[in-house]
């Protein structure tokens, strides 16, 4: 007889094993593998069986122990087993069903390209070229199968278990791309297995923390390489397994041994530098503190130098120390300046605010930002400030528009390579203060013209401030001059035309934007400066097209746009989604472009200009056909004076069409119930 019986070999399964292995309940684990039953505790009220079950020998296991409970702790992708433990659990009278699943990626471990299942990750696989690491264990290695040229580039980790290596070996993975090791596996390991073979793409499911996806992933980005992510079952819902530990705790009547003492973290802002502007709150939070977390400059400080520290600065990293090591109750992180300020914080409050045995507290710090900007006696609520260490950042259109701003640099972007890109960008006069080792003794502020500095050396991590007087002048409505623009043969959307394109984009500062067929780019820059906390990419498949975007992306020193000389759909393949897109040449692919737009996002924004009438017909037709709901179109005839001795005559241009539709509020490719 058994009060409660658990499926999995799991992180999960285990976890809940070593909960209930010293409680007094009769407890039975279910696991596929004699390797499973080994990771399992020993002792306690533990019975453990091992081998694979039918859902037939499920309902005879359900009667031979009659639970009151069974706790499904499977593997998010063992559908299958799930689907007969719920349907042997359904057929037991008065049987309780708990399903336990495993928490998935947040969203800010890294970026990675997301397939539903492995068919749709072996598609796109074989559209690229490159060695690839499968990840994802050994039941499904068989659908891997049809990966092109599949002998030479693909390699499979797998469990060292000798009836696993008959079957794999089975399908063909043989020798150097077979590796059979036993994880956990550390972002080291996975860098350093990525670098040995050359790895091109990391195929990975989506398991987690604990399945060690931010491990997986960090290597991947390290390595700058690009992690397939196969989703998981979208109907697999349940509950984690610390709220089941709670749940079965309070059914049974039975209150956890060992009350976990509830511990506090605190996350200390530790100002610029200098002890001495640390904030007595912080020199308490960190004097008490059992540990102390952070970078190495940070913990080699007096206040820091005689405690036990952790030299760690990545988040998801740090977190797992905590969970770990229940011995130290009173935890401090220290950040840098301030905590509210591009700060490692924000995800650390993120993260440490759902865990329930965790007091948190942030203390903020004096900012770089702060201290910088007192010293040179500007006062910071007039100052825009930003970061352009280890982010993109349009530096400068937020200085074209900007009075006063105030930047962070540090890595690839250092005050140098800040100082050209203005210089290369016509904005080689505004005027520029750099700080380095703010609050140390060797403190240096050098202050002069863009130009001038751009030839000095710095200290790669400083501080920037730039005084710009011409942005009380910078015109933000569209419709630069055509006569602005570097000209050529390759046909341009002018001016007028341009004003009312954008009008239909409705373009916010932050949008990524297409420009399909941009020609001499003028539509790209138009929507550059509009959009300068965002990115455009200018798609155009013609050399002279693709030049002559480049040069006016150069002439009005917009930094934000990538030109990519291509055709569509087939160049934005690899660009991230857009939320608008301006069709100005399609080179009839128009089907293909919307589609391919609609893949990436189907809430994008999408105008279309046309001048013939053949063309507003097909596109007309084929909206229809799509059966896009909400297209407005405007036809604009614009006539521009032309000097005639005294007189001026106004003479017509070619009426275009302007086709918009799409967007958040947009009904976009649905069917309609009233259509004939």
């Amino acid at each position: 007889m058994s009060d409660m019986i658990i499926f999995g070999g799991t992180v999960e399964g285990r976890k809940l094993a070593e909960h209930f292995r010293d409680k007094d309940l009769n407890v039975t684990v279910c696991v596929a593998t004699e390797y499973g039953e080994s990771l399992l505790p020993e002792g306690g009220s533990l019975r453990v069986r091992s081998g694979r079950l039918t859902q037939e020998e499920m309902c005879e296991l359900f009667k031979e122990e009659e639970p009151a409970v069974v706790i499904d702790a499977t593997h998010p992708y063992a559908t299958e087993v799930t689907a007969n433990i719920k349907a042997a659990a359904e057929q037991a009278a008065g049987l309780e069903y708990v399903r336990v699943v495993r928490e998935k990626d947040s969203g800010g471990l890294c970026s990675g390209r997301y397939c539903k299942d492995i068919p749709e990750a072996v598609e796109y696989l074989n559209s690229t070229e490159g060695n690839i690491l499968l990840t994802t264990g050994s039941k499904e290695l068989a659908s891997y199968c049809g990966i092109r040229d599949r002998q030479n580039r693909v390699f499979a980790r797998v469990l060292p278990l000798t009836k696993v290596v008959e079957q794999v070996e089975g399908l063909g993975y043989k020798g150097s791309h077979l590796i059979c090791m036993q994880g956990p596996f550390s972002e080291e390991m996975n860098l350093a297995m990525i670098n040995m073979l050359n790895i091109k793409f990391l195929v990975t499911k989506d398991t987690g923390e604990s399945g060690g996806l931010p491990q997986k992933l960090a290597a991947a980005e390290k390595a700058g390489i690009e992690a397939v992510i196969i989703g998981r079952p979208e109907d697999d819902k349940g509950i984690s397994a610390d709220q089941c530990m709670r749940y079965i705790d309070e059914k049974f009547e039975r209150k956890p041994q060992d009350e976990k003492p509830r511990r506090k973290v605190t996350v200390c802002g530790m100002g610029t530098g200098d002890e001495g502007m640390v904030t007595a709150a912080v020199k308490r939070a960190v004097e008490e503190a059992d540990i102390v977390i952070g970078a190495r400059r940070l913990l080699q400080t007096p206040l820091t130098r005689e405690k036990k520290t952790l030299e760690e600065i990545n988040s998801n990293r740090i977190v797992d120390f905590i969970r770990e090591h229940e011995e130290f109750l009173n935890i401090a992180v220290v950040m840098s300046g301030d905590t509210g300020f591009y700060s490692g914080a924000t995800r650390l409050r993120e993260i440490l605010s759902h865990e329930e045995d965790v007091e948190l507290e942030v203390l903020c710090g004096i900012s770089s930002a702060m201290y910088f900007l007192n010293k040179i006696g500007v006062p910071w609520q007039d100052v825009t400030m930003h970061s352009a260490h280890g982010r993109e950042c349009n530096f400068v259109g937020i200085i074209r528009r900007n009075e006063k701003s105030f930047f962070l640099l540090g890595g690839d972007m250092g005050p140098a390579v800040f100082m050209e890109t203005l210089t290369e960008n016509g904005m080689g006069d505004v005027d520029v203060c750099v700080g380095e080792n703010l609050s140390y003794e060797n403190e240096k502020i050098t202050r002069g013209k863009a130009e001038e500095l751009s030839s000095a050396t710095f200290d790669p991590l400083a501080v920037v401030y730039v005084n710009n007087c011409r942005a009380k002048n910078c015109v933000t409505t569209p419709g630069l001059s055509d006569q602005s623009f570097v000209r050529g043969k390759v046909p341009m959307t002018k001016e007028e035309v341009r004003a009312v394109t954008l009008s239909k984009l409705r373009l916010t500062e932050d949008s990524t934007v297409y420009d399909i067929g941009s020609g001499t780019g003028s539509v790209s820059v138009e929507c550059a400066l509009h959009c300068y906390l965002g990115h455009v990419f200018a798609i155009e498949k013609s050399q002279e097209g693709y030049l002559l975007t480049t040069a006016n992306k150069k002439a009005f020193g917009a930094d934000n746009i990538t030109v990519i000389q291509a055709a569509a759909p087939e160049g934005m393949e690899s660009l991230p989604a857009p939320t608008h897109a301006f069709i100005g040449g399609s080179s009839g692919n128009m089907r293909e472009i919307i589609l391919s737009l609609y893949e990436k996002n189907p809430k994008v924004r999408i105008v279309i200009n046309t001048i013939a009438v053949e063309s507003l017909a097909e596109t007309a037709a084929l909206l229809k056909e799509l059966k896009i709901k909400d297209v407005d179109i405007t036809q604009i005839n614009v006539s521009k004076n032309k000097r005639a001795g005294r007189y001026n005559l106004m003479m017509a241009q070619n009426p275009v069409c302007v086709i918009a539709f799409g967007g958040e509020t947009g009904e976009t490719m649905k069917e309609d119930e009233n259509e004939e």
